[in-house]
């Protein structure tokens, strides 16, 4: 990829770039939960906390003893935070 003054960068991972802060206006309204991993070697937390809060309007949640994998790692704990979301559909609280 070519960045100011010519300089040519490559990404060092397979993942995507994040996502333009425009794309995040409407999010701010819906429930959502945002779950770090305390393990997580690419987003470790607390860095994500002030992005997720500006954002989204939304507090980082930090699953223990998780690394990067969670629904293979805190199965329980993402099943958990679905139901929490589901429930605040139905019930609005």
């Amino acid at each position: 990829m070519d960045g100011p003054g010519g300089w040519t960068w490559w990404r060092s991972s397979l993942a995507p770039p994040p996502l333009p802060a425009d794309r995040f206006g409407g999010q701010r309204q819906r429930p959502c939960v945002v779950s770090g991993d305390s393990f997580d070697p690419f987003l470790p937390p607390p860095a994500p906390g002030p992005a997720v809060r500006r954002r989204l309007g939304a507090e980082l949640r930090v699953v223990e003893d998780a690394g990067h994998l969670l629904l293979d790692e805190a199965s329980a704990e993402a099943a958990c935070a679905v139901k929490e979301l589901c429930r605040y559909r139905e019930t609005g609280s």
